[in-house]
């Protein structure tokens, strides 16, 4: 998984503070469910299922998550991003911090892509009920991009 604060040269205290945010999201409230409204899930989901899951995500919670393509991969399916905001719907103002994951830049990568949608899933859930992911998503904006590979996870012999 790669992270880029947006620095030229990222700290190691600003790697160990965003791996630690990680992390934490995943120790957090361990519950298997098959929907957002329902608690956290973990699952590898196919190309198809990912873009369906974003779709969702930006219905359910409009107000702190859209999604996006950054382009395109070599076979055609788009590179989705999940942004994560307060009023995400408006522009950034200037000087807000920003934070990026990038996840599944090798094909057979396959855990990265499911803690990043659990990341997304655990701070969208937990917006506006804990105190600290309600201040970091009010003071910064978070970039998610689950599969920067969506052409070699799809060609990966991963059991869906």
């Amino acid at each position: 998984m790669y992270i880029n604060t947006g620095f030229r040269r990222s700290t190691p205290i600003m790697l160990l503070t965003s791996s630690a945010l990680l992390i934490l999201c995943l120790c957090v409230h361990h519950t298997r469910t098959s929907s957002l409204d329902d608690g956290l899930h973990f699952t590898y989901q196919s190309y198809e299922q990912l873009s369906k899951w974003l779709e969702d995500a930006s219905k359910a919670y409009p107000r702190i998550a859209s999604y996006h393509s950054v382009g395109k991969s070599v076979e055609g399916r788009e590179l989705w991003v999940l942004r994560l905001s307060e009023n995400v719907q408006a522009e950034r103002p200037l000087g807000r911090p920003m934070f990026k994951f990038v996840a599944n830049m090798h094909g057979d990568e396959t855990v990265g892509r499911a803690l990043v949608t659990i990341l997304g899933e655990y701070l969208m859930l937990n917006y506006g009920k804990d105190e600290r992911v309600t201040t970091l998503l009010n003071s910064t904006d978070i970039h998610l991009m689950p599969s920067m590979n969506p052409d070699g996870f799809a060609a990966s012999k991963v059991i869906l």
